[in-house]
């Protein structure tokens, strides 16, 4: 009740809550103050962001947009300094917040505010129609004609797979199908840098607040913000703005431009009800130099479909204290980590089993502690059906995922059976300012990679394409990065969890089937006589060896016979 109790004392003050989207991972060219110019990269989010040098230096930016060098104390200093604020303000149980968060279930209408300021406006010719594309289009509907001849159209990354409502529909088996009303565009009466300024402290874009007022004050004539409450609590269920131009949360574009985010701040009342939860995004994508023949980078709906998933009670699920060790978060495999920049946010990451049971879409099916089975897991995409294992008396618990790469998961970074272990209470609402993976070690929502690692996509010290690589070998079955022989992954047999080490719930002979996408395991029991199952990886996928018990080899002794992943008995 306490904090539900500041939540409001704050919006009623006119302070926001916030929740953003993290940094685009990537190089950019700054300039320093001794007029040199450096590559860095963009770390943090809205709260407190920052860039850093390739060899791990951090900077801070100074008052004429240049960066100077600073020490690791001094940035922790920032950080604790940022962060300390910050906690009065993360709260809320979706079950008891108010205002309300967005509906879950049906077809609830938002307001969507297209907005523009003064020095940058819509590159699109008819921002209405090609935002009502973005938000409502249909499946398999084509883009406006017009937005042909503003938008890139004929590279692999560049046109959104689908609409939000049809991420949002096929998220929830079409339980939930938003209805979004676009209206404008309204020009504002300042500059975009005025509203996008950052505050002290690398912290949030001090005039936002004013930007969604004067939009809610310009079209108040034309719309009833009455129609946009639907469970009558007095409170609009959301405006949501689009501003003309780019995101601050993209490596290399100006700090004074706005930074991606959503939550709660009086902005006012209008026809009796009053406007306090908000979301907002860019319409453009990358960076103002990327353009081709005069054409621009729409935006993917990957930034929208995670901000508007936080307005439905979700949080973030990276690390926002800036952790940066390895197997913290789940990285590209969750919308509310980097998975909304999948495919460059054209495509993002599906929800997660535990995103779809906490918003009641869909909850997964529990195995039992003592029944051995054989079980066959149909594509997520498919089905959207998924297993769940209690691991111990902690209340910590599996999902067990099958993910082919089709739909929206067709650029996921691998496929097979994904396994999340979870240490959140197992029930259907979710503290949205609870932050479960800022505890170093301990992560509440995070995969079991089967490869053992996860690389934290900020740690300047892993090459791209180690995370790549790394993130194609986190389904099973696969191979251990980093063996001398590169020996085969079909077995899960101990899980180290956050309050104990999970020994009781084995998964044996874990295959994949490259044509139908469908995944077998044995639990609790390996039924393979031999021990030894045939796992298709890919044609140059080097052999494994077991003994005559079945047990794998990760270095085969010279004279002593084997059986091959391959069916073959040999002599070493």
């Amino acid at each position: 009740m306490k904090k539900t109790i500041i939540s409001l004392a704050l919006v009623f003050l006119g302070i926001a809550n916030l929740y953003a989207v993290k940094a685009k991972p990537g190089i950019a060219k700054i300039m320093l103050a001794d007029g040199t110019v450096a590559c860095a990269t963009l770390h943090g989010d809205e709260t407190f962001h920052y860039y850093m040098l390739l060899d791990g230096t951090p900077l801070r930016e100074t008052q004429d947009g240049k960066y100077e060098k600073i020490t690791a104390e001094e940035l922790n200093t920032r950080k604790t300094r940022a962060f300390s604020s910050e906690n009065l303000t993360r709260a809320s149980e979706i079950e008891t917040v108010s205002p309300s968060y967005f509906p879950h279930k049906g077809s609830p209408k938002a307001l969507v505010l297209l907005v523009q300021f003064q020095d940058v406006k819509f590159k699109s010719k008819d921002p209405v129609a090609t935002f009502n594309h973005y938000l409502n289009g249909k499946k398999g509907e084509a883009m406006p004609e017009a937005d042909k001849e503003v938008f890139i159209t004929d590279e692999n990354y560049c046109q959104n797979y689908g609409s939000v409502q049809q991420y949002f529909a096929d998220m929830s088996d079409n339980q939930f199908i938003p209805q979004f009303d676009v209206v404008g565009p309204v020009t504002v009466s300042k500059n975009s840098a005025y509203y996008g300024k950052n505050g002290s402290g690398d912290g949030s874009d001090t005039n936002f607040p004013q930007m969604i007022k004067e939009a809610c004050q310009q079209v108040n004539a034309k719309v009833n913000f009455a129609d946009y409450d639907s469970d009558g609590d007095g409170y609009v269920d959301l405006v949501y703005v689009i501003y003309a131009g780019y995101s601050e949360s993209i490596s290399g574009n100006s700090s004074d431009c706005l930074w991606p985010k959503s939550g709660t701040v009086g902005v006012g009342t209008y026809d009796g009800k009053k406007v306090c939860r908000f979301g907002i995004n860019n319409e453009l994508n990358n960076k103002p130099e990327d353009t081709q023949d005069g054409k621009y980078y729409i935006n993917g709906i990957g930034l929208f479909c995670h901000e508007f998933s936080h307005t439905l009670g979700l949080p973030d699920i990276y690390p926002t204290n800036d952790i940066t060790d390895h197997n913290q978060s789940p990285e590209y495999w969750d919308v509310m980590d980097m998975g909304n920049y999948q495919a460059d946010g054209y495509q993002p990451i599906p929800y997660s089993p535990w995103e779809k049971s906490i918003v009641g879409w869909k909850q997964s099916t529990l195995l039992s502690d003592t029944e051995a089975q054989q079980l066959k897991l149909e594509p997520y995409d498919k089905a959207s059906d998924a297993y769940k294992i209690i691991a111990n008396s902690q209340g910590e618990y599996l999902l067990l995922q099958n993910i082919r790469n089709e739909g929206w998961y067709k650029e996921a970074p691998g496929y097979g059976l994904l396994v999340w272990r979870i240490d959140y209470d197992d029930l259907p609402s979710v503290n949205l300012g609870d932050n479960p993976n800022n505890t170093t070690g301990k992560p509440r929502v995070m995969i079991v990679p089967a490869d053992g690692m996860v690389y934290n996509s900020y740690n300047t010290g892993v090459s791209s394409d180690d995370i790549i690589t790394s993130l194609q070998n986190d389904p099973f079955p696969t191979y251990k990065a980093g063996s001398a022989t590169e020996y085969e992954v079909n077995s899960l047999t101990s899980i180290t969890l956050n309050n104990s080490v999970d020994t009781s719930h084995p998964l044996y002979n874990i295959t994949k089937d490259e044509a139908t996408g469908l995944v077998t395991f044995d639990y609790l029991k390996n039924f393979s006589p031999t021990g030894i199952s045939s796992v298709i990886i890919g044609k140059d996928s080097p052999t494994a060896y077991f003994d005559l018990e079945g047990r794998k080899v990760a270095v085969p002794q010279k004279g002593k016979i084997y059986i091959t992943s391959k069916g073959q008995k040999i002599i070493y």
